[in-house]
């Protein structure tokens, strides 16, 4: 959102300078703002204090094939019941 912006702003800019007779070419015509990628993405959501569905069920499949019986239970009561620390 903020690197559309800041195009939008500089495209304003030299199409003024090109108006003015200042330039002969706006060098903003042709850029293209990257789309992020999904790392990007996650890196930049580094601050979420939860996991996502997948996370949780990899977690549940390593405690029921590690642990026991009773503290895979347990795991899993703290993760659905919504109780947090």
């Amino acid at each position: 959102m903020l690197q559309n912006s800041i195009k939008s702003k500089a495209n304003q800019v030299f199409k003024y300078a090109l108006q003015e007779e200042l330039i002969n070419k706006n060098p903003m015509q042709n850029v293209v703002v990257p789309k992020k990628s999904e790392d990007e993405i996650i890196e930049a959501d580094e601050k979420r204090n939860y996991w996502q569905k997948s996370e949780v069920n990899e977690f549940m499949t390593r405690a029921r094939n590690h642990l026991s019986d009773n503290d895979a239970l347990l795991f899993e009561l703290l993760l659905f019941s919504g109780m947090r620390k």
